[in-house]
């Protein structure tokens, strides 16, 4: 079952498209007033908020973690052909990562 919540008008007069109000599982909408009621934020737009800092922090790190992974791929087919087994590999990754791993 859903929840319907109305943000802060606050909230939306920052942006007229965000007028709709938003629908949270109970679960969810249990939560922010769990936080609302133990002083964690003065108000459900706060919460939303705080929630909405946390998805895009969690975009951004996916984005460099992405970004990263295509460098190390670039950088793995740039370096050619090895003549080490995927074993011997993985053993190099774990040394350089954690340091002599066995």
């Amino acid at each position: 079952m859903r929840q319907r919540l109305d943000l802060n008008r606050n909230l939306c007069k920052a942006n007229p498209m965000l007028t709709d109000p938003i629908e949270l599982a109970e679960r969810q909408a249990a939560l922010v007033q769990r936080c609302i009621a133990a002083g964690r934020f003065d108000s459900v737009g706060e919460a939303v908020r705080a929630g909405l800092s946390l998805l895009e922090e969690r975009i951004m790190l996916e984005e460099a973690a992405k970004d990263e992974l295509r460098r190390m791929l670039d950088e793995a087919v740039a370096s050619g052909v090895s003549d080490l087994s995927l074993d011997e590999v993985m053993a190099s990754i774990k040394s350089r990562r954690f340091g002599n791993v066995s």
